[in-house]
């Protein structure tokens, strides 16, 4: 995908081939336009059409390096003057304050792992590179199940077979190059009736503090008179009953300012110059006003990041009955995220404080009624209306359906005095009030909670809250 030519699209929007050819149709090429390297164009190879251009192991070598400039909207290593060049560069980023002119641990990370996929297996190998045959390496070795040791014995014998390929000598060595990627996640311990998980001041316990459930898998010792239940062990350390797997969101938050190109991009939204009555972007729409205004000290700095939480059929394992939450980790990062994290701002070139805030969530109507607590079933299931939704049970099928919808409309509108086409009734209500989050919050008080998975009452079918 590159930047669209097109008159609509100005180069702001990344278009695939197909729906760039159908935009060029609908509007004239701009006849000013010349090839330039700032529009998301690849650096095009002028060598003369051939056998080289068709070769398979050429495009195969190239496509770690072309994994890593995709993944982070990179045509190419950029060097200051080509940053300099960018029209974007200037301007809010000369009043933005700064920590530091030095990179950061994982900016020198992310560079390394540039230079990795850039560099050949061995001089002049033109099918793998270091990172594209390291990474297909490890592939096999997770697919196939092959042990540490034994990958481990694989290394030692590639190495003394190939002196001069850039090949790790242990499996540690490996890990910490695929680790730069960023694909790594954190493991949790979480009780076995999810009640609680095992960080932070219950990082060190043994036993649910909640349901007193052991952390730790057991199994009957064999051969025992009385039944003795032994902790499972593997190389000499406890196997957790149940873990959670989590993906951190701060290090993917850095990422993005790592990377010159997308650090630019991050500014979007404080530098396009689309401010009309369309709701283009975000930005244009109330939540994010609102925002901006209550929060000055954050919304004062255009690097300030606002997340949306997609949250529907999320479920890693598959199984539509087991339930998978990311609440308690992602909130503590959250709160971190909403005082600050040193990033490095690669367009800069210097370290900055990096903030963020959840400004709203996307899901279905039952996954609202998760995020939210509001009962979404039911005569009260509409969190909009709340208490002023008017509902009606139908006769013979039992089910809820919600009327009264004419009271979002103007007093003097004709459908508010049709009785035909509706219930029978003259609408004279007003909308209902929009409650603020202390309201939300204050109705939510009372509300019975309960962590964790609990019996259901008069069934054997256990329920999960």
């Amino acid at each position: 995908m590159i930047h669209c030519p097109c008159p609509l699209c100005g180069f702001q929007f990344f278009q695939t081939r197909e729906a760039e050819y159908d935009h060029l149709l609908m509007k004239l090429f701009p006849p000013n336009y010349t090839f330039s390297l700032h529009h998301g164009e690849r650096i095009v190879d002028e060598r003369p059409s051939g056998r080289e251009e068709l070769d398979p192991t050429i495009n195969s070598g190239d496509q770690m390096r072309d994994m890593i400039h995709d993944a982070f909207n990179l045509p190419g290593l950029q060097s200051k003057d080509d940053n300099s060049m960018d029209g974007h560069a200037g301007g809010v980023s000369d009043e933005l304050p700064y920590l530091s002119d030095e990179p950061s641990h994982e900016a020198r990370a992310f560079q390394d792992l540039l230079k990795d996929g850039e560099r050949e297996l061995y001089p002049g190998c033109s099918r793998f590179l270091k990172l594209s045959f390291l990474v297909k390496l490890y592939h096999i070795k997770c697919m196939c199940g092959v042990s540490n040791k034994d990958f481990e014995l694989i290394l030692e014998l590639l190495e003394d077979a190939f002196e001069h390929a850039q090949i790790p000598k242990t499996l540690r060595d490996a890990k910490r190059i695929i680790r730069k990627l960023g694909i790594e996640y954190k493991k949790i311990d979480a009780c076995p009736n999810d009640c609680i998980l095992y960080q932070g001041s219950d990082h060190d316990l043994s036993r649910c503090k909640r349901c007193g459930a052991s952390r730790w898998k057991q199994k009957t010792r064999k051969n025992s008179v009385v039944r003795i239940n032994a902790v499972v062990k593997k190389n000499g350390k406890p196997q957790a009953a149940k873990v959670l797997r989590y993906f951190p969101l701060i290090p993917r938050l850095q990422r993005l300012f790592m990377s010159s190109k997308t650090a630019v991009d991050m500014l979007w939204h404080k530098r396009g110059t689309n401010y009309d009555s369309f709701l283009r972007h975000p930005r244009d729409g109330e939540g994010w006003k609102v925002s901006d205004m209550s929060y000055t000290n954050f919304s004062g700095d255009p690097r300030s990041v606002r997340l949306a939480l997609a949250s529907d059929s999320f479920n890693p394992y598959g199984n539509l009955i087991s339930k998978y939450s990311i609440w308690p980790p992602l909130i503590d990062e959250l709160k971190q995220l909403w005082a600050g994290v040193d990033t490095y701002d690669a367009s800069e070139n210097k370290t900055f404080k990096m903030r963020a805030v959840l400004m709203c969530t996307i899901s279905d109507f039952p996954g609202l009624g998760n995020l939210s607590g509001w009962n979404t079933y039911g005569g009260r299931a509409c969190p909009t209306c709340n208490l002023d939704a008017e509902t009606m049970q139908l006769t013979f099928s039992q089910k809820w359906c919600y009327i009264g919808h004419q009271c979002f409309l103007n007093h003097d509108h004709r459908y508010r005095q049709d009785r035909i086409r509706f219930d029978g009734k003259i609408e004279d209500r007003s909308p209902p009030t929009k409650l603020t989050g202390r309201d939300v919050l204050r109705q939510l008080e009372g509300v019975p909670v309960s962590q964790g998975k609990v019996q259901v009452v008069g069934g054997k079918r256990r329920r999960c809250q």
